[in-house]
């Protein structure tokens, strides 16, 4: 599913345009990216509250999903990446990442009080 003109930003990287943008929620920053140039599957690489993002690190978040497999003019599930604060690297859930990182994904959002549920759970 292509990103809306409308708040994303274009960016090139080796060859291939794409738009992004940032996504605020609860739990962190996703940025999103897509094909500039046609329909195919999304990414979104999950980053903590915090994080400036420029340009140069949108590309090198793009370079790192590409190596993690994702394609951008393929159709498909949208692709869920996160940004490992300490270590600067990106990580997919895959076989590799669960030897020694996070599984990919957004982190949990806190639950609040108002929000809890009322059966504590059961």
């Amino acid at each position: 599913m292509a990103l809306a003109v409308r708040g994303s930003r274009l960016i090139t990287v080796d060859g291939t345009r794409y738009r992004w943008a940032v996504s605020p929620d609860a739990a962190g920053l996703a940025v999103v990216a897509g094909w500039a140039d046609g329909d195919g599957a999304r990414m979104a690489t999950w980053l903590e509250h915090g994080t400036v993002i420029a340009p140069g690190e949108v590309a090198a978040l793009i370079r790192r999903a590409r190596e993690h497999g994702w394609n951008p003019r393929e159709r498909g599930p949208q692709h869920t990446f996160r940004l490992d604060a300490a270590s600067r690297k990106v990580c997919c859930g895959c076989e590799a990442d669960r030897a020694g990182m996070p599984r990919g994904g957004p982190p949990p959002a806190p639950v609040s009080a108002s929000r809890a549920p009322r059966d504590g759970g059961r």
